[in-house]
């Protein structure tokens, strides 16, 4: 679904194997669009302040919730509404203002994926088991405690007897480990620069593993990344339609599947989903499919706390 915001009009492009169809967003304007963006950011900047202000969190979340409805009443259900017989899987490709929110989440029950920019490609067979590389930080010089990237590190070397641990990773470390495993999955901070994108990086002990790192990485066969810290899949505000993340640099660079968060998550949330993705990993061959039930059981358990289930999202084939 390729979503087209402009001045003169806005409409969705249904790409099938038959056929490109339009569905026109009579509702959605680009100026609508760029205010929504402009509140969500500035919503999700609250809630990052929020934490030790129940008051504040309520609010914060009342606001994400009504603008999951607005985008569901103006882009994805008028979409999804058009399409006579649901598909199985659903990318949401959007532009401009739209790539900053959360389409995927207010997508009802469908896939909540997001996958901007080109496919890492096809590869013949399931995904192979492989090592499991854990990038792990959980006290990072300058940079708040996370207590439950240690409940993360010990379910990941429980669940995966043959792994990789790199506790309190450095970033030449973390470099040549990524080069060498298939499957990845980083339980530390992560920041964004909203206006020079180019700065996101994952905080390891001695500095940051920039996106630009990430891009010099030789080209990867790795086939799974998860990015169990926040706003891994946050783009820049100056190069709308560009969509410089940290996810889409791994899957630039061969990472067939990435699993992201499009802004700021809670520490035990972000332990919660793993703990409910990789066993649904093990169910299912699809990423995708795993991504989406996760978060369906984490939406039934905080129904009214969008901000626990609605960052994640898939990006890949």
């Amino acid at each position: 679904m390729l979503l087209n915001v402009s001045r003169w009009r806005c409409d969705a492009l249904i790409v099938d194997r038959a056929e490109i169809r339009a569905v026109p967003l009579p509702d959605l304007t680009s100026g609508e669009a760029a205010r929504w963006a402009d509140e969500h950011l500035k919503s999700m900047r609250a809630l990052d302040a929020a934490s030790g202000n129940p008051l504040l969190v309520i609010n914060a979340e009342r606001r994400l919730a009504a603008l999951l409805r607005r985008l569901s009443e103006t882009v994805t259900g008028p979409v999804l509404d058009s399409i006579p017989e649901r598909p199985r899987r659903i990318w949401w490709c959007p532009t401009g203002p739209l790539t900053m929110l959360p389409l995927h989440a207010a997508s009802g029950d469908t896939d909540p994926a997001l996958a901007p920019g080109s496919d890492a490609g096809p590869r013949d067979g399931p995904t192979p088991p492989g090592n499991l590389l854990i990038i792990a930080v959980p006290k990072a010089p300058d940079a708040a405690p996370l207590p439950n990237v240690d409940a993360e590190r010990a379910f990941l070397t429980r669940e995966f007897p043959h792994h990789t641990l790199l506790h309190d990773a450095r970033r030449e470390s973390a470099r040549d480990a990524l080069s060498r495993h298939t499957r990845v999955h980083f339980a530390c901070h992560a920041t964004q620069n909203l206006v020079a994108p180019y700065e996101a990086g994952f905080v390891l002990q001695d500095g940051l593993l920039s996106l630009t790192d990430l891009l010099a990485q030789p080209p990867s066969q790795g086939e799974l990344a998860v990015l169990s810290a926040c706003q891994t899949a946050t783009g820049g505000i100056t190069h709308l339609d560009e969509v410089i993340t940290l996810a889409n640099a791994l899957h630039h660079t061969g990472w067939r599947h990435v699993i992201a968060t499009q802004f700021s998550v809670w520490d035990d949330a972000a332990a919660r989903f793993t703990e409910l993705l990789y066993p649904l990993l093990s169910e299912q061959a699809d990423p995708a499919e795993a991504v989406h039930a996760a978060v369906r059981i984490l939406r039934d358990a905080y129904p009214n706390s969008p901000s626990r289930w609605a960052p994640y999202l898939h990006t890949g084939p």
